[in-house]
């Protein structure tokens, strides 16, 4: 059953982009997996993903390099830094459950393309905005891809597809960095982990190559939705 969630994270992630770590965190929480695997294992699989979800959005085309560089300048070490720290439990689920909640108004209420973009925002201000988002994604064990996408879609600076290929390969970097970051005292994956990675590449081979062509399905997109909002209510009860 957990490869078929995983599978589902994945599928449903990459088609916009994302790693699905969010997703991977709830599901390990919910199984009782141990505490100490949580992050690297989901940190692992994003890569895998974004990975498979940045290439196949570059191939289509809509890669920007000049919003991606000072974004990911900053992020980077900001997301290595914050993944020495480790949270105590209760902040480590409030803040979860907050992501969780934003990753469910994503799924929620999608983004439609812009007839009109604004002009590209300055380099310092990506540069702020990549440092915020790296620093919590290294301190939960995320990419960061449900924070980026709705800032570059909202503020109108990309089309939804350009932010699916910006957010794919800030997700990998982010997550790698987030690996680099936790050291291999802290380095303790899932035993599962092999299996796990086969579901989500397998999710991630069928999710980006429909959502670089079509969009995400919205049927399976307000599901998730719907369990992120429980997931995220039973973090902080």
């Amino acid at each position: 059953m957990d490869v078929v969630l995983f599978f589902l994270a994945a599928l449903l992630y990459s088609s916009v982009g994302h790693g699905g770590a969010s997703a991977y965190l709830l599901v390990m929480s919910l199984l009782s997996f141990a505490p100490d695997t949580l992050r690297p294992t989901a940190l692992l699989l994003n890569v895998a993903v974004s990975a498979l979800a940045s290439v196949t959005f570059y191939q289509n085309g809509y890669f920007s390099k000049s919003l991606f560089l000072p974004l990911i300048l900053a992020s980077v070490p900001c997301a290595a830094l914050a993944a020495r720290f480790q949270l105590n439990s209760a902040i480590f689920s409030w803040l979860l459950a907050a992501t969780l909640g934003i990753a469910a108004l994503r799924l929620f209420f999608p983004y439609r393309d812009q007839e009109k973009l604004r002009e590209k925002p300055s380099n310092l201000s990506l540069s702020v905005i990549g440092a915020g988002i790296g620093t919590l994604s290294g301190l939960l064990g995320i990419g960061g891809g449900i924070l980026l996408t709705p800032v570059l879609v909202l503020t109108r600076w990309t089309s939804v597809k350009t932010a699916a290929a910006l957010t794919a390969p800030f997700v990998f970097l982010n997550s790698v960095a987030g690996l680099i970051g936790l050291g291999s005292e802290r380095f303790t994956p899932a035993s599962s982990l092999a299996s796990l990675l086969l579901a989500v590449l397998l999710g991630a081979c069928c999710g980006s190559w429909f959502g670089a062509k079509y969009g995400a399905a919205r049927p399976l997109k307000i599901f998730l939705g719907m369990v992120l909002v429980i997931a995220s209510w039973k973090m902080i009860r």
